[in-house]
């Protein structure tokens, strides 16, 4: 599912990115440019950063073992 129309970004694209280590909205702004558009998918997008929990040690992003 499309979440940023304007830089074509899906759901899994951000996930990964979490995933990989962009673990705050302004990281994930620079890596993948979501949010920085129109600015409708930042709401969507801090709810993903919330929701994602590493694979590894089922922690949240910030305070993940990597």
């Amino acid at each position: 599912m499309y979440v940023c129309f304007c830089f074509n970004k899906t759901e899994s694209d951000i996930k990964e990115a979490i995933k990989d280590g962009y673990d705050t909205i302004d990281a994930l702004s620079e890596y993948l440019h979501v949010s920085q558009g129109c600015g409708v998918c930042r709401e969507h997008v801090e709810s993903l950063l919330s929701s994602v929990v590493c694979s590894v040690c089922g922690m949240k992003p910030d305070s993940c073992c990597n």
